[in-house]
């Protein structure tokens, strides 16, 4: 059903929790290469970080993964 996911790149915007976070994790599990994104939650997001790459080693290991935050203007 997702195979053309497989090695697309997708930035997940608000996956440092909730269902942010489990679509990162589903694009992972297909083999796509994965950016999770937060505003104000970087222990979520490296827990979610985490959880992908848990799916990434089973799945491909040309895949990868980055942790990206909201740029805050004053």
């Amino acid at each position: 059903m997702f195979e053309e996911i497989n090695n697309k790149k997708v930035l997940i915007t608000g996956s440092s929790s909730g269902i942010g976070s489990e679509i990162a994790k589903i694009f992972a599990v297909n083999g796509a290469h994965v950016g999770i994104h937060y505003s104000n939650n970087l222990t979520g997001a490296e827990k979610t970080l985490k959880e992908v790459q848990k799916h990434l080693d089973k799945f491909n290991d040309k895949q990868s993964t980055a942790v990206f935050e909201r740029e805050k203007n004053d």
